[in-house]
């Protein structure tokens, strides 16, 4: 039974027989004798050692040093007597191997133990090895004050530091980690700390960059007892540019001023021909108003009420009761060429037609058509709305945080850093005058997130603002579609992949023909390796938007990529105008569809761009959960190029 307990340890999930982090104690079964303390150093030596492996003479030396040498041998050969005796174990703790002394089975010594995991690279092992970590090795050991433990000491606890620092680079690369984890190395600061500041440090910096800056704040004096390093002072500046921690989540945020958005009256549409026509007329209106409601930027009227108002050539005779700012009109026409769809947006203040358009319709599939029409003669109407109430705005002298919203979006029309930062800007105008507009909070996310990306990823603080600023969006606004799909696109890039697909989900219920969304639903399904789900997707967003802005060609070029379609992705990277996105994507695109000139051009470009970065840092940024097909291709389509 003995023996299967003890080899039962290899799973790490019960402790060792013997602690020596901390106060070294047994904790197996019930001793025969006494355990030796000499024992103890003897196993504290040997743990320390290159491989679990010590000499005969230096462990004779080291344990009796002020002991004649032949004399420290005998001892040394009583010790491991008395160790077998008292733990009873027949294959021993300590056996020889030629002229050296190892330990047999190091899963039954805790130090052993966070030896390996430490080795093995891996966060959850690091994270196992320091939860081992009660103290340093043999704490209160004063029995033997010829023997100098500091030196083995030392050399474990930088280990462990060492490790420690990497695994809170690691889980917090993505803005993302738990912060409990982060805690579980906090807990063991004092048992690791090797006479600088750096752990101290790398804890702050971790809590900083999932956006906890209060324990940021807190991790950062604790390591003030430790002389400053340019780290340390560059965290203190970062820390006292930002207020206290995002998570404004849950704390109530009071609405300064409420955005006064226009009101957009859908009027009862006219048909003319076949009595089908006025079916259709109806579903028409339908479309219409579940499409425009989805926007922010204007309110739209219940077409119930717009339409028990009486009307005159397609506007309300008496707006007094609607209140309504701008007024869309319709009518379906039937001749001998077809069915033809007639709308108008008029500006009820003057009566002035903003705009108008004629779209023919396929009266072989009308009704399986009409709902696809109608999604892009949404987006028409909205965006040329936009345009309007942008000029207005702009002309008069009181600020508006419609108009910075406004602007923001414009700006988003371009996905270099430069316009992402200042359409960031003007989402935060917006909030200077309205804190509780849900979807300039939402925007500020996706710009954060947006900027990660092209920033090569190096900045996890921006993934886990994005995440705050979108759930801060949801809060505010649960119904808006914005805040549900861009917590899927930065849960994405976090690799929370049970939260992507259902957060997509919610939004697409929310606004099926939001033509972004649709792009980064496309996006997301790519890297979750449903590929022909993301075509269908990028094809509808598309269709939606059909002359669209540089970051669908790059989104649609990562699709095609993605499922090995070179030529398309190629194809789609010829499309991307910036010249300052994509650089990775484009360069793996073009080597692997047969064109190495273009390839070396953007791999040339993507040097300049983002120096040292190598094919590895690169490949990482994608969250693909398994795309191994992929993976491989981005990386030979980039040393093709020269990119390593």
């Amino acid at each position: 039974i003995l023996s299967l307990w003890i080899f039962g340890m290899r799973d790490m999930q019960s402790k060792p027989l013997i602690q020596l982090l901390g106060p070294a104690q047994w904790h197996g079964p019930v001793l025969a004798q006494t355990f030796p303390e000499r024992g103890f150093l003897l196993l504290a030596m040997i743990a320390t050692a290159p491989g679990f492996r010590l000499s005969r003479q230096q462990a004779a030396v080291q344990v009796w040093p002020r002991t004649d040498e032949a004399k420290a041998r005998t001892n040394l050969r009583q010790l491991l007597v008395r160790i077998d005796r008292a733990t009873g174990l027949q294959a021993g703790l300590i056996v020889p191997v030629g002229s050296d002394l190892t330990i047999k089975d190091g899963t039954r010594i805790d130090a052993c133990v966070v030896s390996d995991l430490l080795q093995t690279g891996q966060l959850s092992d690091t994270l196992r090895a320091i939860d081992l970590f009660a103290g340093p090795l043999m704490q209160g050991f004063n029995a033997l004050p010829t023997s100098d433990l500091n030196p083995l000491r030392d050399l474990l606890c930088r280990r462990a530091a060492s490790a420690a620092i990497i695994a809170l680079d690691q889980m917090t690369r993505f803005g993302a980690a738990v912060a409990g984890d982060i805690a579980r190395i906090e807990a063991r600061q004092d048992h690791l700390q090797s006479g600088d500041a750096g752990l101290g440090v790398a804890i702050a910096q971790a809590y900083a960059r999932i956006g906890d800056y209060d324990r940021a704040r807190a991790a950062l004096r604790s390591a003030e007892a430790h002389p400053a390093t340019a780290q340390s002072v560059a965290l203190t500046r970062r820390l006292g540019a930002v207020g206290s921690s995002v998570p404004d989540l849950g704390r109530p945020m009071p609405v300064q001023t409420a955005v006064q958005v226009p009101r957009l009256a859908l009027m009862y549409p006219k048909s003319h021909g076949a009595p089908v026509l006025a079916d259709l007329a109806g579903r028409l209106v339908e479309e219409l108003a579940f499409g425009l409601a989805a926007y922010h930027s204007f309110a739209v009227l219940a077409p119930y009420s717009s339409f028990a108002m009486a009307d005159e050539f397609g506007l309300p005779r008496d707006n007094s009761l609607l209140r309504a700012d701008y007024a869309v009109s319709s009518s379906l026409d039937e001749d001998t060429a077809g069915v033809t769809l007639r709308l108008r947006l008029t500006d009820l203040r003057n009566r002035a037609i903003v705009w108008a358009c004629t779209v023919p319709m396929d009266t072989a599939a009308l009704g399986q058509s009409l709902r696809h029409v109608m999604a892009r003669v949404v987006m028409t109407i909205a965006a040329e709305l936009e345009r309007t109430l942008r000029d207005d705005l702009r002309l008069t002298a009181k600020p508006s945080a419609l108009l910075h919203f406004l602007q923001g979006r414009t700006l988003q029309a371009r996905c270099d850093l430069p316009h992402v930062r200042r359409a960031r800007s003007e989402f935060a105008r917006a909030l200077t005058l309205d804190q509780g507009f849900a979807p300039a909070h939402a925007r500020i996310a996706e710009t954060l997130f947006v900027e990660w990306i092209l920033r090569g990823g190096t900045d996890p603080e921006l993934l886990a603002a994005a995440r705050m600023r979108a759930a801060r969006a949801m809060e505010l606004e649960p119904s808006g579609s914005t805040g549900h799909w861009i917590t899927g696109a930065v849960a994405l890039y976090q690799r929370r992949w049970d939260v992507v697909e259902e957060a997509f989900t919610v939004a697409q219920s929310l606004s099926p023909h939001d033509a972004d969304m649709l792009l980064e639903f496309g996006d997301a399904l790519s890297h979750l390796g449903q590929h022909t789900a993301a075509e269908t997707r990028f094809a509808a967003a598309l269709d939606l938007n059909p002359v669209p802005p540089d970051r669908y060609w790059w989104f649609g070029a990562s699709i095609a990529f993605n499922r090995l379609d070179f030529v398309t992705a190629a194809a789609r990277c010829d499309q991307i105008a910036d010249k300052s996105v994509a650089l990775g994507l484009r360069t793996a695109s073009y080597a692997q569809a047969g064109q190495p000139d273009l390839a070396r051009k953007w791999a040339r470009r993507l040097k300049e761009t983002l120096p040292g970065m190598t094919a590895a840092d690169l490949i990482g940024l994608s969250p693909d959960r398994d795309g191994k097909d992929s993976f491989h291709a981005y990386v030979d389509g980039l040393a093709m190029a020269g990119v390593k």
